[in-house]
């Protein structure tokens, strides 16, 4: 009697390979814009991860901005001759602003009265008078607020902060860490065109970041491109909340000696840093200090940064000896002049 003969059948299915793609999403919400990238295998998934950073992002720059009832506004309310308990977080991103207030005198967390009486939050735009700036300067006087541990008091009812650009390096620190906990390693993040996270190499060279040249924004022409991998770059610019009275640009980011945005030819200023708020705070400082003192800061600090100034109709770039060895070929601190 013959065995029966068992034959074994082995089904290969062939499945066509998914290649990753990038996810692309711009969203808006009042005065705050970002765009997130990222690659994926799964477009819907990243839509939902897109829609989850942008929430993140609105909560933390909200909590800064002085609306009803948000953290900023119950804390200064509460703060006036009193000390008042704050988060470490807070308390971390005055402790860093005012390490540099102290060294620099370029920067300050409570310029909120001086940013009021210009109009910028309110977009009623106003050229204070002397007496208006004077009085402003006084109220916000680094004497007004009271740091003593993790509590704050301020000396004047009318002192207010002004932090809604640091705020901006708490935010997109916070998606960094959504990103990374939910296994994205290719991502990119921009807010208001000024901050940008990049987050691995993308195809392997890195994300694309341009430099817009602040003086002809309006059709984005771009200064220079650098490709940027697990890393940010901040751009402080004379475009901040600006406006133009007699020939002149008045923007939001003021000199605390003065009270006036700084008269220096500087239109912008960027620096790449692996932590976002100290990129924000040390663009925003080089700024005010004006191209020679704001290069021997950032020089002294071998900061990767870049300066612009405008100045006879025209544009001029300035790097410092780390960007040029992470950029460039050449070894000249300054590039040609654009018209």
């Amino acid at each position: 009697m013959k065995k029966p003969i068992l034959t074994l059948i082995i089904l290969i299915v062939f499945t066509k390979p998914t290649y990753a793609q990038i996810f692309s999403e711009y969203i808006s919400q009042k005065d705050i814009s970002v765009i997130i990238k990222i690659e994926t295998t799964n477009q819907q998934y990243a839509k939902k991860i897109s829609s989850d950073i942008f929430t993140i992002i609105t909560n933390e720059y909200f909590k800064y901005s002085y609306t009803e009832d948000s953290y900023i506004s119950e804390i200064t309310k509460r703060a006036y001759k009193k000390f008042v308990r704050i988060d470490n977080e807070f308390h971390n991103m005055l402790s860093r602003i005012i390490f540099y207030q102290n060294r620099t005198r370029a920067i300050s967390p409570i310029l909120g009265y001086l940013i009021d009486i210009w109009g910028f939050e309110k977009g009623v735009l106003y050229i204070p008078t002397k007496e208006e700036i004077s009085n402003a300067l006084r109220i916000s006087s680094p004497r007004n607020l009271l740091i003593s541990s993790n509590s704050i008091a301020l000396r004047d009812k009318r002192t207010k902060f002004y932090l809604k650009p640091f705020a901006l390096g708490l935010a997109i620190t916070k998606a960094e860490n959504y990103l990374k906990d939910n296994k994205i390693t290719n991502a990119f993040i921009s807010i208001n065109n000024n901050l940008s996270l990049c987050i691995g190499d993308k195809d392997g060279s890195g994300w694309s970041i341009g430099i817009l040249n602040p003086i002809n924004r309006i059709e984005n022409e771009t200064l220079l491109t650098i490709n940027l991998s697990n890393t940010s770059i901040y751009t402080a610019s004379i475009t901040e909340n600006a406006f133009i009275e007699g020939f002149k640009t008045y923007h939001s980011i003021i000199d605390p000696k003065t009270g006036y945005p700084p008269d220096n030819n500087v239109s912008s200023v960027s620096v790449i840093h692996k932590d976002p708020l100290e990129a924000i705070i040390l663009a925003r400082i080089i700024l005010v200090l004006g191209k020679d003192a704001g290069m021997k800061f950032a020089e002294e600090r071998k900061l990767t940064a870049l300066i612009t100034t405008y100045e006879r109709n025209r544009t001029q770039i300035y790097k410092t000896s780390q960007w040029i060895k992470t950029f460039d070929k050449d070894t000249t601190k300054k590039d040609k002049v654009r018209n």
